[in-house]
């Protein structure tokens, strides 16, 4: 069987927020289903297609909202969302949020890349994590679905997962201040339960 989670995070108030979630929880549950279908009948999906697809499809709707809408105008959400199926983990993200994978006694991975201008300086190896977690303009986005952008590249991947292994989709600002080790320490230390009370 498969399993579906997400995090999304919206921007433009508290109503605009709940009609942008409102849009991802319609769209997810539209077109997905189908694709599960499939994957039970062994009938070869592509993941990374219904993904992308299902990216662009709430980006679409939420820059529709912000033109018909003027409560909606500037609207806009970022997505991180993970397909679990049997053997793997199919994701696709646009934003800030984040996805991490711990494999069965490995190393952690954060899967996804941040979005936003000091992502790219971090990545580009021009500031390191602690400059990035502080810097002024760490949650200025360069890549978000609706917002009046017409610009949408979500990032969309793979990876083989196994039983023991960990995820963490997680928002902006759940974990401010935790520096990615201490993070990792914390995936292996307690159980989810544990993990999630202090946050």
């Amino acid at each position: 069987s498969a399993q579906l989670t997400d995090k999304w995070r919206t921007k433009g108030g508290a109503k605009s927020g709940e009609f942008a979630s409102k849009i991802a929880a319609e769209k997810i549950t539209q077109l997905l289903p189908k694709s599960f279908k499939q994957s039970a009948q062994h009938i070869t999906v592509g993941h990374g297609d219904v993904l992308t697809e299902l990216m662009h499809r709430i980006h679409q709707e939420l820059l529709k909202l912000g033109r018909y809408y003027e409560e909606c105008r500037g609207m806009g959400a970022t997505l991180s969302l993970g397909w679990l199926m049997p053997g793997w983990l199919h994701f696709a993200h646009v934003g800030d949020s984040r996805i991490y994978w711990l494999p069965k006694g490995g190393k952690m991975k954060q899967l996804t890349d941040d979005h936003s201008h000091v992502g790219w300086m971090r990545r580009q190896g021009q500031l390191n994590e602690r400059q990035a977690r502080t810097h002024p303009r760490k949650n200025v986005l360069n890549q978000v679905m609706g917002a009046n952008s017409q610009y949408l590249e979500p990032q969309v991947g793979s990876v083989a997962c196994e039983a023991g292994d960990r995820l963490l989709l997680y928002t902006d600002g759940v974990i401010d201040g935790i520096c990615d080790h201490a993070l990792a320490d914390m995936l292996v230390e307690y159980n989810l339960q544990q993990l999630a009370d202090p946050l």
